[in-house]
């Protein structure tokens, strides 16, 4: 589990495909003490540590089914991506419920730069699950936990702080790319329960 609240940005330093389909990624980051078997969030998604070194260079697998649902398949080497070690009982909990199981991506269809704030508004959202918008209410886009300003026909609306634009790559995102998206896990929990009570009536 998650907060998205990044830590920092790092680089892919390789991409390896295997025989089975999957990837191999190798990262640099500033972690110094990781744990092999270790959950770590790479830009919202939740892999496991294969390998590691006391520099913080970091191998991950990424399986078909992640790479069917994710972006990774586009992701090269000296890419930024950010970074988040899982929560820790005690830990404060700055941001929302994360739990690293993207729910697909969405394209960024207009970035809005406001006095020292950037304002994004993503669009193509699946009809399924706009329901899991809410105005006010939070969403994780590549790993940031975010607020949802006000909803469009097929999306919503952002907007990051200065603070949020110095530890991630926010700053860097362009108009027509697309970024993972992983919808509110309460939100996701309370339409699920509402929709099997439906169906029993």
């Amino acid at each position: 589990m998650f907060t998205g609240i990044v830590s920092h940005t790092a680089r892919i330093q390789a991409c390896l495909p295997n025989a089975t389909g999957g990837l191999r990624f190798q990262i640099a980051t500033h972690i110094t003490d990781p744990v092999l078997g270790e959950s770590i969030s790479i830009d919202g998604v939740c892999l496991t540590v294969a390998e590691h070194d006391s520099s913080g260079l970091l191998s991950f697998d990424v399986s078909p089914e992640t790479l069917a649902v994710t972006l990774f398949n586009d992701y090269q080497p000296n890419r930024l991506v950010h970074v988040e070690r899982g929560l820790r009982v005690g830990d404060r909990l700055g941001g929302h419920w994360v739990t690293g199981h993207a729910d697909g991506h969405v394209r960024l269809s207009k970035r809005e730069v406001v006095g020292d704030y950037l304002a994004f508004t993503l669009s193509e959202v699946p009809k399924d699950c706009r329901v899991y918008c809410v105005k006010k209410g939070p969403i994780a886009l590549a790993g940031i936990s975010l607020t949802i300003n006000a909803l469009t026909d097929d999306g919503f609306t952002v907007m990051c702080i200065p603070h949020t634009q110095d530890i991630t790559h926010c700053s860097q995102w362009s108009e027509g790319e697309r970024y993972h998206v992983e919808y509110d896990y309460l939100l996701k929990g309370v339409a699920a329960r509402w929709q099997s009570e439906e169906t029993i009536v």
